[in-house]
């Protein structure tokens, strides 16, 4: 997928604020309105302008393991700073990232999808079936690990890949989709909200960080 594709999310918006345009305009004494969305149509023809590099979305091969994993011990700094213990933090090793996202990625069954702009991998996410005990993984779906290097958050690219991901469990015919999230993440959950994912109930404390985690499910609507 690029980002001269109608399905980017921000061709998307750009599209729908030009469709708005005459409606805002035809309305004569509403100049304080049409000031304001010209601005928002200018900010995001301006972020598509200026980010018109070749976006792709694509499943990982075993060459791309380096670059996942690097990307996972980024995010890890980031995102966790402030809601996961600092020596954990610390210990993430970027070998040991490698060599664990190398073996998934060897998984045939079950992919793990990467984005890349203008030839550099900046973000990516894994699907498998559900392995929480009181789930049936016939027909529910998790989400393990989505993740985009920080200094490009905001930028659409975490709502390719979920979009990409929800289509592909609904595709595979999975009637809902679980991922934990730790439970101080508030900025992680509330990205998960804005989806339709809504806490089921389920929590647990991961022994290797001592960090509480809630669980999240979104039912799929096959439309």
């Amino acid at each position: 997928m690029r980002l001269t594709d109608p399905a980017h999310p921000l061709c998307q918006q750009r599209s729908q604020l030009l469709r708005d345009v005459p409606d805002w305009r035809a309305s004569a004494g509403r100049p304080l309105a049409v000031s304001a969305l010209e601005s928002r149509l200018a900010a995001v023809v301006g972020r598509v302008g200026s980010e018109a590099r070749p976006v792709t979305l694509r499943r990982a091969t075993p060459a791309d393991a380096a670059a996942v994993g690097h990307i996972h011990v980024e995010s890890w700094k980031v995102a966790y700073r402030g809601v996961m213990p600092d020596d954990v933090i610390a210990r993430t090793d970027l070998a040991y990232r490698t060599q664990f996202w190398a073996e998934r990625i060897a998984d045939r069954e079950w992919p793990v999808f990467l984005i890349e702009e203008d030839g550099q991998r900046v973000a990516f996410c894994q699907m498998v079936s559900s392995r929480d005990p009181d789930d049936d993984a016939t027909r529910v779906g998790h989400i393990t690990s989505i993740h985009v290097l920080p200094q490009l958050r905001g930028r659409g690219h975490g709502r390719m890949l979920m979009d990409h991901v929800l289509n592909e469990f609904r595709r595979r015919g999975f009637a809902e989709v679980t991922l934990w999230v730790l439970e101080e993440n508030r900025n992680a959950r509330a990205f998960y909200e804005k989806y339709g994912f809504e806490p089921d109930g389920g929590t647990r404390r991961d022994p290797r960080t001592d960090v509480s985690e809630v669980r999240y499910r979104i039912r799929l609507n096959r439309g």
